[in-house]
């Protein structure tokens, strides 16, 4: 399978069995074409939480400006990117239904490793905030208010529990891939 789409589906995208880009439902039993123009588009908008947490680092971590501002600042270009990539982007887009091939992809070893490889990134990042937020809240050098501790505190909760929402998908699809790897031995041992 080629590289280019083990990189695509991390971005919930598909090639399908006419060469057609489709950006996948949350169902995955249908998708909307998307344009090759569009694709880097796509790619920065589907990663527009590591983008909030960048714009959100930057005045926290390195300038050492206030929890509250950075992260106001932070999820509005979530919100912001989120909202633009489902109301604009999205809509009037031609629906189309997929087939036994494109079920048959997704379920190949390859596109399923990069996906549980993208959700355990979707994992760890939460988490490499946490450690960030906890750091600056015990640094001596610059104390954070009362209040802004309270935020941390919240903050690290709701991470560590956006961390755990994707456990149980990382697990699914560590399960399906491991299931395909043994499926794919048993297969190269009959050949034999």
């Amino acid at each position: 399978m080629e590289n280019k789409e083990t990189d695509l589906i991390k971005d919930n995208i598909i090639k399908d069995r006419r060469r057609r880009y489709l950006y996948l439902s949350k169902d995955r039993t249908s998708g909307v074409q998307v344009m090759e123009q569009e694709l880097a588009k796509f790619t920065l908008l589907k990663k527009m939480s590591m983008w909030a947490l960048l714009v959100f680092l930057v005045p926290f971590g390195i300038f050492k400006q206030s929890l509250s501002l950075s992260l106001v600042i932070g999820l509005s270009v979530y919100f912001a990117g989120t909202l633009y990539f489902h109301l604009i982007v999205l809509k009037n887009r031609t629906e189309i239904k997929l087939t036994q091939t494109e079920f048959d992809k997704l379920n190949s070893p390859e596109l399923i490793k990069a996906e549980r490889n993208n959700i355990l990134g979707e994992i760890l990042i939460p988490l490499l905030v946490v450690l960030i937020l906890f750091s600056r809240a015990l640094d001596l050098k610059n104390p954070i208010t009362e209040l802004e501790m309270t935020i941390t505190k919240i903050s690290i909760a709701a991470l560590i529990g956006l961390a755990a929402y994707q456990v149980p998908s990382y697990m699914k699809f560590r399960k399906r891939y491991k299931e395909t790897q043994s499926g794919n031995t048993k297969k190269s041992k009959t050949k034999k």
